[in-house]
């Protein structure tokens, strides 16, 4: 009838006997593309799941060595910024005692201003009563006796500064 056929030939285990069987072809092929098909399938299927488990995999080691960059960068930068602050601080205390410092001199310079211009004033104010009362003896001792005065606390005031700056100088 012009249809092809194939044949199987399958040896009995128990027997001495062989067994043919005709298949027509059109069931062979059929049978075989569909197996074909189904095994292709079946590797498709595997590639992608194991490309899939490659691609997790690469991902989870990246994101874990990047995880582990990023905290050694929060280590260092923890460190440079608890020195800064350190440092920071460093000189807002040097910046405090430099103010205070300045205050003091001011406070200083002041104090001493007033201090060393009153002796001052009394000798140059008695100065001139001297030469206004020249001629009188009395008066004129007793004009000098007050320079005499002030010029011995003047020389004390300027005593205590070169005193001061002395030790200051030694520290």
């Amino acid at each position: 009838d012009g249809t092809e056929y194939f044949y199987v030939l399958k040896k009995m285990d128990h027997a001495a006997w062989n067994l043919i069987f005709l298949v027509p072809a059109k069931y062979v092929a059929t049978n075989t593309v569909r197996l074909v098909k189904l095994i292709i399938w079946f590797i498709i299927l595997f590639a992608v799941v194991a490309a899939g488990c490659m691609i997790k995999g690469i991902v989870t080691v990246l994101r874990k060595s990047q995880s582990e960059a990023i905290e050694i960068d929060n280590t260092r930068l923890e460190t440079i910024n608890t020195e800064l602050t350190q440092a920071k601080r460093a000189a807002e205390q040097a910046f405090e005692v430099a103010n205070n410092a300045s205050q003091s001199k001011s406070d200083f310079l002041a104090s001493m201003s007033h201090d060393i211009r009153t002796p001052m004033n009394a000798i140059m104010g008695i100065t001139s009563l001297i030469r206004h009362d020249a001629g009188n003896k009395d008066k004129v001792i007793e004009y000098v006796d007050k320079i005499d005065v002030s010029a011995q606390h003047l020389l004390g005031i300027i005593n205590d500064v070169l005193d001061m700056s002395k030790i200051e100088a030694g520290k």
